[in-house]
């Protein structure tokens, strides 16, 4: 894998795509239809002010780009209506979990980073168990508390 660089702070989702696949990071943001710039939270700081990307709507534009992602979510929830919803919780480790789902698979996870508990997408390796960020660093599995894993696999 090749680290693709953010073009910006909320593009992280994009970029991790982008250096799982090797797909260009700007292709992917032309299949999603919008470059996540907008201003949608006024009263929230930068980047969190700002639209972004959605993974679902990233597995969508990754089908157009010869993908299939599977999403598998440490805790999966639904939504009845805005009063009425509900999770489930996986019991056991959330990081074997993950290390038991990303076996032996590229793919990007989105979770929660150690170091400055920021909401964060990664690409991971799965022949190395690495984690590629988009901020520039390799390092490994566990400096990340995932929450979801995107896995990719090539049509």
């Amino acid at each position: 894998m090749i680290i693709q660089s953010l073009p910006n702070r909320w593009s992280c989702m994009p970029c991790s795509f982008a250096t799982a696949t090797g797909i260009p990071v700007q292709r992917i943001i032309d299949a999603v239809g919008h470059d996540g710039s907008s201003i949608i939270f006024p009263d929230l700081e930068e980047p969190l002010c700002r639209r972004g990307f959605l993974g679902g709507e990233i597995v969508t534009a990754m089908l157009e780009l010869g993908y299939i992602v599977a999403t598998y979510e440490y805790t999966p929830f639904g939504i009845v209506t805005p009063q009425h919803h509900f999770s489930v919780n996986y019991e056991g480790d959330r990081l074997e979990f993950f290390k038991r789902i990303c076996q032996d698979s590229d793919g990007v996870l989105a979770g929660t980073t150690k170091s400055t508990r920021v909401k964060h997408a990664v690409a991971y390796e799965g022949s190395s168990h690495k984690i590629y960020d988009p901020l520039g660093f390799i390092y490994p599995f566990d400096r990340i508390v995932p929450e979801i894993y995107y896995r990719l696999v090539e049509l």
